[in-house]
């Protein structure tokens, strides 16, 4: 089975709305495969419930073989606690190390913004 991190951590909504894109890309061309969407820095407001422009694309698209992923030390850089995420993104401890260990796992890497 075909495994793919992709890592966002730009505010810019433009690049947010490519991600919803390209997730449903990958998914039409590779239905089984499963997705992890790593995001940190400023993209963590894409996954905030008061200030995301894509809630509701995320909500249809996370499920057992696609989850977003946020990490922690950026949610404690801007002070935000893990229940104002959007229901159902889970909360890693830090972005960056998540991304090393699943590279290497072997895990395709795409790097959104």
């Amino acid at each position: 089975m075909n495994k793919v991190v992709l890592h966002i951590s730009t505010g810019d909504e433009t690049v947010h709305k490519k991600l919803i894109v390209q997730l449903d890309n990958i998914k039409k061309g590779l239905p089984e495969c499963t997705i992890e969407v790593v995001v940190h820095a400023d993209a963590i407001y894409m996954l905030l419930a008061d200030t995301s422009k894509i809630t509701k694309q995320i909500r249809r698209r996370r499920n057992r073989h696609m989850k977003f992923l946020v990490c922690n030390n950026s949610l404690v850089g801007v002070n935000r606690p893990s229940i104002d995420l959007i229901k159902g993104v889970e909360v890693i401890n830090s972005a960056l190390i998540h991304l090393v260990q699943r590279q290497q796992q072997h895990w395709a890497y795409i790097k959104m913004g």
